[in-house]
């Protein structure tokens, strides 16, 4: 009824010609209504906040995903040349020197 009040679909939907006539007054009222009309664009530009908002954290939240996977990927490579440079038999303090772990970080990989 809102969205078309003169439209076919409403014309089937009354059961009385006073039923429409009632329903069309209704809405001009509301239409004339300036706090009603207030209220609605409230609720519209609420609403556009919302999603604005849920669009802006989505968007936020993907790239804070990304990168934290670019840090995580990172530190797998970086274990895995730790654990080779131990294969290796290089000296511990050397390796710590170049990756910026710890003795102890080191030694748990062993």
């Amino acid at each position: 009824f809102f969205i078309n009040p003169y439209g076919e679909e409403v014309q089937n939907m009354a059961r009385t010609r006073a039923e429409l006539e009632e329903a069309v007054r209704q809405l001009r009222l509301l239409n004339a209504d300036e706090e009603v009309q207030q209220l609605a664009d409230a609720e519209d530009w609420a609403r556009y906040d919302y999603n604005s908002a849920m669009s802006e954290m989505k968007q936020k939240g993907l790239e804070e995903g990304i990168e934290e996977g670019i840090v995580q990927g990172e530190k797998r490579t970086n274990l895995k040349i730790v654990r080779k440079m131990l294969e290796k038999k290089m000296d511990i303090n050397l390796i710590s020197e170049l990756t910026g772990l710890t003795e102890e970080e080191i030694k748990s990989l062993l």
